[in-house]
């Protein structure tokens, strides 16, 4: 649905193994532009200058297992 709409890029962050995937508009579908782990700096191909640290966002979540 976000490609057929045209959103350009897409974020799958997955807090358990503390990952953010990034996604691109390809030309006919989704392209893989870069998976950051908690020690990398996530750096936004769409977001000219945006950088986060990504242990400073992954550091401190709280687990709600039962």
């Amino acid at each position: 649905m976000y490609y057929t709409h045209g959103v350009k890029e897409y974020w799958l962050v997955d807090p358990e193994i503390e990952t953010v995937e990034i996604l691109t508009h390809g030309e006919k579908y989704w392209l893989i532009d870069g998976t950051y782990d908690n020690k990398a700096a996530l750096h936004s191909p769409l977001l000219t200058g945006l950088k986060i640290n990504l242990k400073d966002i992954f550091t401190g979540l709280i687990s709600y297992e039962d």
